[in-house]
């Protein structure tokens, strides 16, 4: 049946074919709405791997022949090529300045020093500057002579320095009673000073480094009054974890010999100290240590010490404030040293019991600065000079118109308030000023004899075209109580007040060349007749000119 239905259907498709013949050329249209349908993407389940590009490096070969041709090397000198203003600059190292002035007055003065050396330096200064006074016999001369020597190592400095110095001056504030002989009023100190010391060289902040000195001098005068001192001093610092710490000690032995009458004193001293240091503070704290053994006894002292300071404006404006004490020794040096006329003195040491103080200072700008500072101390034998007056009973008495030492006792203060100010504008100006005023409450004198209860200096210093340098200074001491004893009554008694005084000075150097110059000095440009010590008168008007040169 199958078979007959496929045989129906292709007979009934040939007539179709033949009906399609017989239409022929005519058009038949079909209208119908076209639906496009898409069939689903066939996805292949298969990732691209493309094939990767050999890259075959190419060899290439090369046929070449070598030859080995001796060259002779041609070696010639060439002059060598200025450095220019490169170069250090040679050195002067001798320098000599010579002068002369009224009242006969001659200065010299020497230097020679060694030039550049990376492993020692030395040199030698040799002064003579004397007067021969007026009719009060107002004579002086002093003579110094000074060596050094230092040497230079990878990480050690190690130095001498010699000294001798002989001052000769003139006990002209005698009375007129006793006459003016030259020879009886004449005192001579001989003074040879000789130090040694060895130090470290610090890699950085946090090394440890010491500085050790050896001093010994021997001082005396003509009338056999000697005194003798040796003394070792070590000053050691220290890192630890950035607090720098430093450690002062030392020890010295004094012999002061009189007439065949010995005074000898020992001295220790140990003074630590550490320091903390912030960006807008610092603290400082510590204690001093002093022992003193002599002829008699022993005593010990220690004092504690602390200082804060805080940094209102940095580097431009700071206050501090603090508390210290220590000893004053007085020693026959520097006894004289200050006040030459002094005779026999006696020997005690001032003790500053406890300071305290406080101020600021500061900048004002990069040229000019400041400090200012108030204190007030507890002083147990201060020292003070009196007049020895004729004593009536001993006309002969040599130590009559001399100067005495003498002390305080035990509870006296001084109060005192310090101002200095400095400006420096290049080397163009120089300006600084200082001033200091004392109040001093005595406990067992009547005055502050000798002691002024204001000072002011002003120091000027001007450059005009490098060529002309002025220097310009003032000095001013207020009123000092007049004291005077006598050999029947050693009480200090108050005699009235030495006046105040003015010196000024004025001084020109006029530079020729550059290693040629001249110089004039004016002091005591107010011809003022003033006392610094009792019955002792200063010079009144002088001058001096000269030149200086180095070579």
């Amino acid at each position: 049946m199958l078979f007959g239905l496929c045989l129906v259907g292709l007979q009934i498709q040939s007539l179709a074919q033949v009906k399609d013949s017989i239409i022929g050329n005519s058009v038949v249209d079909v209208v119908k709405t076209f639906k496009p349908i898409l069939s689903d993407a066939i996805k292949i389940p298969i990732q691209p791997n493309p094939d990767k590009p050999e890259i075959k490096k190419p060899v290439y070969t090369y046929d070449m022949t070598v030859k080995t041709i001796p060259i002779e090397p041609n070696i010639y000198t060439i002059k060598p090529l200025s450095l220019g203003t490169s170069l250090l600059p040679k050195l002067k190292n001798n320098y000599s300045k010579i002068g002369f002035g009224n009242y006969n007055s001659p200065l010299v003065e020497f230097y020679l020093n060694t030039v550049r050396n990376k492993q020692m330096r030395a040199g030698i200064f040799y002064k003579h500057l004397s007067a021969n006074g007026n009719e009060n016999l107002t004579n002086f001369s002093n003579n110094t002579l000074h060596g050094n020597l230092s040497y230079f190592k990878s990480n050690q400095q190690f130095g001498v320095d010699a000294y001798y110095h002989r001052n000769r001056v003139q006990l002209y504030g005698r009375p007129d009673s006793m006459g003016f002989n030259e020879e009886d009023g004449k005192i001579v100190y001989d003074l040879i000073d000789v130090k040694a010391n060895a130090s470290n060289v610090a890699k950085d902040s946090a090394s440890f480094t010491h500085l050790t000195q050896v001093h010994f001098y021997s001082y005396s005068n003509q009338a056999k009054q000697k005194e003798n001192n040796i003394g070792i001093y070590t000053t050691l610092r220290k890192s630890f974890e950035q607090l720098p710490v430093e450690l002062q000690a030392g020890f010295r032995m004094n012999q002061f010999d009189s007439a065949g009458t010995a005074y000898n004193r020992r001295f220790f001293y140990l003074n630590p100290e550490i320091r903390l240091e912030e960006d807008n503070y610092y603290l400082k704290a510590g204690f001093n240590t002093f022992f003193v053994t002599d002829s008699s006894a022993s005593k010990g002292h220690f004092f504690p010490k602390a200082e804060a300071g805080f940094h209102i404006i940095p580097k431009k404006f700071e206050v501090f404030a603090g508390l210290t004490g220590n000893v004053q020794v007085n020693t026959y040096r520097t006894i004289t040293s200050e006040n030459p006329f002094v005779q026999n003195p006696v020997q005690n040491n001032t003790v500053n019991k406890l300071e305290l103080y406080g101020g600021f200072k500061g900048q004002l700008s990069p040229q000019c600065g400041f400090h200012i500072q108030s204190s007030s101390s507890q002083l147990e034998n201060n020292l003070y000079f009196i007049y020895r007056a004729l004593d009536s009973l001993k006309t002969t008495d040599a130590s009559a118109g001399s100067q005495i030492a003498v002390y305080d006792g035990t509870k006296g203060t001084l109060t005192q308030l310090q101002i200095h100010v400095y400006y420096q504008n290049g080397e163009k100006w120089r300006v600084n000023l200082s001033t200091l005023i004392n109040n001093y409450k005595m406990d067992k004198l009547s005055d502050a004899f000798g002691r002024p209860e204001f000072e002011s200096k002003l120091n000027i210093w001007y450059n005009i075209a490098d060529k002309i340098y002025t220097k310009f200074d003032l000095f001013y001491i207020g009123e000092r109580a007049f004291g005077y004893n006598t050999i029947s009554n050693l009480t200090p008694k108050k005699s009235g007040m030495m006046n105040a005084y003015t010196d000024v000075n004025l001084g020109f150097e006029y530079r020729y060349k550059k290693h040629i110059s001249t110089f004039l000095q004016l002091n005591n440009l107010t011809n003022n007749n003033y006392q610094r010590w009792a019955a002792y008168t200063n010079y009144r008007f002088n001058l001096m000119a000269g030149f200086t040169f180095t070579f």
